[in-house]
């Protein structure tokens, strides 16, 4: 059965929202569990041909070609590492990792659901194809040139600001530049309200914080992000999965208004 433009938009935000709420446990399950996660990894680093097993339900020769073939790979990684002491294998390392990919995982979770519900509306209120791109800002901002302003969404502003966390892990090693910088004062002006930090008590990163703070300026730059679980991968995720929400709501009264309705 096809569906009408505000159930595709309120079942793609539902998708969204269920998700979001996953990766906090999951996130938090990971750092729990480091104890035995860092061991076992340095055991297979160590011994591939020992640790590694293949849980399928193929034949036992097939999981035996199977098991050599990702031994050999493991091998081969190891051979070109320059440091015998791998920093991924400490708990600092594991941690900066696991956060890592959980705001990159959350960010994708954003722009698909973009992608589902905004991009039915974005064209129905005439939009070209080639002008819906791949990024959440890039999509919020096509939307706004429909008539369709996420901006002003309560939790928008967060919302974004993972989605730059995610490009400058991504490109700049989660490090503060200029460009963020501009970035960040940018978003203020379209939330109507700044995104503020503060330093990290040993002065080496800087902390996006929920209530005060300061404007994030050029003594900056260099800096790296915090990805501290607590104070920002948990909240941020909060955020997201609230923008969400009041996204599919907006992204609804649009759809009601479109000039031509058609089911999707």
């Amino acid at each position: 059965m096809c569906q009408s433009p505000e159930e595709q938009i309120t079942a793609a935000a539902a998708k969204a929202k269920t998700v979001l709420s996953q990766l906090g446990p999951l996130v938090w399950a990971l750092h729990a569990n480091q104890g035995a996660v860092i061991p076992t990894a340095l055991c297979v680093d160590l011994e591939p041909d020992v640790w590694v097993a293949i849980g399928t339900d193929e034949l036992p020769e097939q999981r035996a070609k199977r098991k050599d073939a990702v031994v050999e790979v493991l091998r081969d990684l190891k051979r070109m590492r320059a440091d015998e002491h791998p920093e991924l294998f400490t708990s600092s390392g594991y941690r900066d990792a696991i956060n890592r990919s959980i705001v990159t995982y959350a960010v994708a979770v954003l722009e698909q659901f973009l992608d589902r519900a905004g991009k039915p509306v974005f064209l129905a209120k005439g939009g070209e194809e080639k002008d819906w791109r791949d990024s959440f800002g890039s999509r919020c901002e096509a939307l706004c040139q429909v008539g369709v302003p996420l901006y002003c969404c309560a939790h928008y502003a967060e919302s974004a600001f993972l989605a730059l966390m995610r490009h400058k892990i991504v490109h700049v090693d989660a490090r503060v530049d200029r460009r963020l910088v501009d970035q960040v004062a940018a978003l203020g002006k379209q939330a109507g309200r700044g995104i503020h930090f503060r330093l990290s008590d040993d002065g080496s990163s800087v902390v996006w914080v929920q209530c005060g703070g300061q404007k994030l300026c050029t003594c900056s730059i260099g800096k790296r992000l915090s990805l501290a679980i607590d104070e920002v991968v948990l909240p941020l995720l909060g955020r997201a999965q609230a923008f969400v929400a009041e996204a599919g709501q907006k992204l609804c009264e649009a759809a009601g208004n479109c000039p031509k309705r058609v089911t999707i």
